[in-house]
């Protein structure tokens, strides 16, 4: 065609359904404003309304959307390849969506005769159950494991059952863990291999420090042995604290004689003493945190 002008342009946009309403035309490149035959206002260059034919987005989109629909025949093939017989179907826009898209659904009944209605596609090509009746009805022929069974499943991940009955995948049983510790756990969870915690601890930590040296960490009381050292002092007083007799709450094991200036007693258990948190709180506020000694904390009990 020639040489492009106002009047050549609005011509070629109404020859396709379509009102051009700029002001003025400059050249191909250029972006102009028409309204489509849907009565939609849309802005593209005339190089790309020549090209492409292209109308208001609105437009595009629904005539992409008819070139993507599943013909009739595709509907009915899927659905017998699963054992189901093609009733009818629908395009519809879903109530709750946030676009304009619409969905397929479906009709259709099952080998037994039970009818579905309006159902999405996509849910019954892809679900392993199609028919809602007949899985409810079969829920009850769901064959359940023997403890045997139970017993076999256990031990193929390395652990030791312990319970005497087994009633269903999410109610817990009481295994023995590979690393020795007894916990209980729903057999659905020892299927994915998960343990009692033990694969979470020291080095298996996530939140393992490896970029530490032993004295670093001794230093920030962060192993094993001083955990235990813990536990033995609180069990020793039984949870109380010796000062002022409270039982329980927040609790500290006190080292009596310094832990920084005396590391060779950091885990003797005659060199501990369970303080609650305000006495602990009290007293190295008086001695102080580094170079307190036994003699430091017997004055403390007698005098305070």
């Amino acid at each position: 065609m020639g040489k492009w002008n106002i009047d050549t342009v609005k011509k070629y946009y109404e020859d396709h359904g379509c009102t051009f309403v700029s002001s003025e035309y400059k050249t191909i490149l250029d972006k102009y404003t028409f309204i489509c035959g849907c009565g939609n206002a849309h802005t593209t260059t005339f190089e790309s309304f020549i090209k492409h034919k292209k109308r208001c987005k609105v437009c595009a989109s629904t005539e992409m959307s008819e070139m993507r629909r599943l013909k009739k025949s595709v509907i009915v093939r899927n659905l017998e390849e699963k054992g189901l017989t093609y009733i009818a179907h629908r395009w519809e826009k879903s109530e709750t969506a946030l676009t304009d898209r619409k969905w397929l659904y479906v009709s259709y009944s099952c080998p037994k005769g039970h009818v579905t209605e309006n159902t999405r596609y996509h849910s019954v090509t892809q679900a392993k159950y199609a028919c809602s009746t007949c899985f409810y009805a079969n829920l009850a022929e769901i064959k359940k494991l023997s403890l045997e069974e139970v017993r076999e499943a256990v031990e193929s991940k390395g652990m030791t059952l312990l319970s005497a009955a087994y009633t269903n995948n999410h109610t817990p049983i009481t295994v023995r863990c590979t690393c020795g510790n007894v916990h209980s756990a729903p057999l659905m969870s020892i299927m994915h291999n998960h343990k009692c915690g033990c694969g979470r601890r020291g080095e298996n930590s996530p939140r393992y420090r490896h970029d530490l040296t032993d004295e670093e960490r001794r230093d920030k009381r962060a192993f094993p042995e001083y955990r235990a050292w813990v536990k033995s002092v609180y069990e020793r007083d039984n949870y109380t604290c010796i000062k002022c007799g409270k039982r329980g709450g927040t609790l500290h094991a006190h080292h009596v004689n310094s832990y920084a200036r005396f590391p060779e007693l950091r885990l003797e258990l005659d060199n501990g003493a369970t303080l609650c948190e305000e006495d602990h709180k009290e007293f190295h506020h008086l001695y102080g945190t580094q170079q307190f000694t036994a003699e430091d904390f017997y004055e403390y009990l007698k005098k305070h």
